[in-house]
């Protein structure tokens, strides 16, 4: 049996989850290991971000950024065209949160630290 957890990173937490999703895209494998007891699960699939306070979620790359999910979901043109970089400035005025959802067996949420 397996628990769903939803989590919601914030613009802040960007640089963490980058560094993560980096090391699991380069080869490191889900693996149980018998010897530390320590479970490891890759998390970089799945991911939606929105503006803070918005309702709409979109579809987004982990690793990656806003900007790049912007693009991608067709939600600006294109920024190096002509001045379009220029009337983009606002995306980093905005907050934005991304999410997703994992399983998670109910043997790990029952440990003392998770």
């Amino acid at each position: 049996m397996s628990t769903k957890l939803s989590t919601k990173l914030y613009w802040w937490l960007g640089p963490i989850l980058l560094l993560v999703s980096v090391a699991a895209a380069h080869g490191q494998s889900i693996r149980s290991s018998a010897n530390n007891g320590k479970t490891v699960t890759q998390i970089n699939t799945g991911w939606q971000f929105r503006e803070v306070g918005k309702t709409d979620w979109h579809d987004a790359t982990v690793p990656g950024c806003v900007h790049t999910d912007l693009l991608a979901n067709k939600l600006i043109d294109d920024p190096f065209y002509r001045d379009n970089e220029k009337k983009q400035q606002w995306i980093g005025m905005k907050n934005w949160e991304y999410q997703t959802t994992f399983d998670v067996a109910a043997a790990t949420i029952a440990h003392e630290n998770v």
